[in-house]
Formats: structure tokens, sequence, C-alpha cells
């Protein structure tokens, strides 16, 4: 890459600020040469959130290269400026003032069953999308981002482990939109993301919350770049064979690079919750990731067939009494009877529980 040579190390800032309570966080890296694959984290640095004639705060590091505010200090305030100030070493970096602009409800979001076309297979479940517009036309520039958790059963319930577990995941992806070509500013059936049979995220209940970004034009650019430049490569923390202007500069050397954007922006959330029970007349197939799971009952007590199991490396997975016959059954893996091994026994915050029927 012209002007950045293999063994160039540059700041990496992804981080940002909105108008949600903290706290917010700023994660440094320094890369180590654009077309390597090692990113080390940046420890030590005094990292702070200013509000133009406002507060300013400075960020505690919590874990390397990982930097945060309190809970309840700084906050955005649409129609403030804000910026970040980073020093590291000798260096002093800082991101342009960034403008919050307000942003607008969310009219709708909402989902639909759609079956879509693969090389193997024809891919069955539902693309989540949202509905959005400004009155005032002011927006333009939109980004989405999303928190997702979902309810979910092992094969087979076993007396000593939870029934039901919940997973939780959030957005990777970069999702942008914008009506700087429309006469209004309206989104309609923007898409978000696609679920299909092939998660365990549609077997129970599943809980989508979507987290829209009112943006400027400039950040808007980055994250349009940064989506074309990453389609096949990952994150902004892995390689990078492309610069890409952020708003972030070292004040004494504006030659420098440095990758990455300070975000502000204002946010509006919506939830939604998608049920089995939602597919009752058109139930979809799943491909479970259980289907390896190998089970074995024996009855009796001290039945020698349960002792040799247990010596080629099966599991106790249950032990019940039918009348005064003991049935005890085996599984080839924890994970097919216990499901704390890929999830928690507890729900998300603000969980609406439903009625569980195995």
């Amino acid at each position: 890459m012209p002007g950045i040579s293999k063994s160039e190390n540059l700041l990496i800032v992804d981080g940002g600020i909105t108008n949600d309570p903290g706290p917010y966080s700023v994660t440094l890296g320094i890369s180590q040469g654009v077309e390597d694959a090692v990113t080390l984290p940046l420890s030590g640095a005094t990292v702070r959130i200013e509000e133009k004639d406002g507060l300013t705060e400075i960020l505690t590091e919590v874990r390397v290269g990982f930097y945060q505010t309190s809970p309840d200090k700084i906050q955005g305030i649409p129609g403030r400026e804000y910026r970040l100030v980073i020093e590291t070493g000798q260096k002093k970096y800082e991101s342009e003032w960034m403008y919050m602009k307000k942003c607008p409800e969310i009219d709708n979001l909402y989902w639909q069953r759609e079956v879509r076309n693969g090389i193997d297979l024809d891919y069955d479940g539902i693309q989540i999308y949202i509905n959005t517009h400004d009155p005032e036309n002011n927006t333009r520039y939109y980004r989405w981002e999303y928190k997702e958790a979902w309810a979910f059963s092992a094969p087979i319930s076993s007396s000593w482990n939870p029934t039901l577990c919940y997973s939780r995941s959030n957005s990777s992806d970069i999702m942008i939109g914008t009506t700087e070509s429309y006469q209004s500013d309206r989104l309609e059936k923007q898409p978000i993301v696609y679920i299909n049979q092939t998660t365990s995220r549609l077997t129970l209940r599943y809980r989508f919350i979507v987290i829209q970004h009112a943006i400027n034009q400039r950040e808007y650019r980055y994250w349009e770049a940064l989506e074309d430049l990453n389609e096949n490569l990952g994150t902004l923390f892995d390689p990078i064979p492309a610069r890409i202007n952020g708003n972030v500069r070292n004040i004494s050397d504006p030659k420098e690079s440095v990758l990455g954007f300070f975000t502000c922006s204002s946010v509006k959330k919506d939830t939604i919750y998608v049920d089995v029970r939602d597919f009752f007349n058109d139930p979809i197939v799943f491909i479970s990731p259980y289907k390896d799971c190998n089970f074995a009952t024996f009855e009796g007590e001290n039945n020698p067939d349960v002792a040799r199991y247990l010596r080629y490396g099966w599991l106790l997975a249950d032990t019940v009494r039918d009348g005064l016959v003991l049935i005890t059954t085996l599984a080839n893996s924890r994970f097919c009877f216990d499901c704390t091994t890929s999830g928690d026994p507890e729900p998300p915050v603000d969980w609406i529980p439903f009625t569980y029927n195995k």
C-alpha cells in the first residue's frame, strides 16, 4: 500500500458516545503493519471524552487496551459536540468534533418468513426488517446494531442440570443506510439480519433488540468504505490492506495514519420476540446442533452394561425410577444433556418468560 510500510505501527481506535447512559468504551490497538496478522492492544494510554463547553471524563482501562467511562458521569446529549483525546508516550491524538444528531423513532421492527437458495440446500428462516423515517428530513444517514438472546434446551432432561438455557450475541456486521438520494427521509423494509434453521435461535424463544444510530455523512462514508473493504476480511482489528481515513489524527504529525473512527450518535431502540409457536401451522425444520448426540438407556440396579459404557467414556446423563425400576440414561457427550455447556441457565435482563412445555 503506497505510503505505509509493512512494518509501520498504526494506532487503531474503535469506540464512541451515544445519548444512552454509559458506560462508553474505547478500544485501542497497534497494528503491526497493515499486511500483518498481529494487532497488539495499546495499554497505559490516557483517554478522555470531551464535550465542547461541557464535561470531560477520563476513561479507565478496565482490561488491556479497553478503556471505559463510569456509568453515571458524561452522557451524550443531541445537539452538542464531542471529541476523543488520546495521549500515549509523547504523542497526542484528537478526533474531530462530532455533532450528535437527534435520532428519529423506529416506525416498525418486524420479521417475515423467507426461504433462500443455497449451494447445498435451501435455507428456511426469517428476515428481520426495520421501517423508519425522519419527518424533519434531517437524519439521512443511519447505522444499526443489534443484541440478540434466545432460549434453547438440550435434547433430554437431566435431573441435576437445567432444562432451559439462554445464549446471547451482539452484531458484528456493518449495517448502514441512507436516504440521501430520496426526497423524503424514509426507509422502508430495511433488512437487518437473516436467521435460518441452522441455528438454535428460533427453536423456542428469540429476542431481538435493534439500536438505530443517527449519524452524519462523514461517519457514513467511513462505515461504507469499511464495509466494502472488510467484506471478506473480518473486522477493523484484522489486517487492513488499504487506508481508510477516519476522524482521529496525531495533532503534531497529521501525516501519521490512524485507523478507526470515534463515533457520536443518538440512538433509538426497539425489541421483538419470535416464538416457535409462531410457526405452529408451518414449522421450520431445524438442523439440530445435537445431531451427533447418542443416548443409551438401561434398566435395573447395578446393570453391568452401565459400567461397560462408562468405561468406554460415556457419561451419566440421568437416573429416574419408574415404580421400583431404576432407569439409567447415558450420553456420549455432556453437551447432549447439559445446556450450560453452551449457554447460561439465567435469563437475560428484562427477558419476558413464556410457558415452556418440553
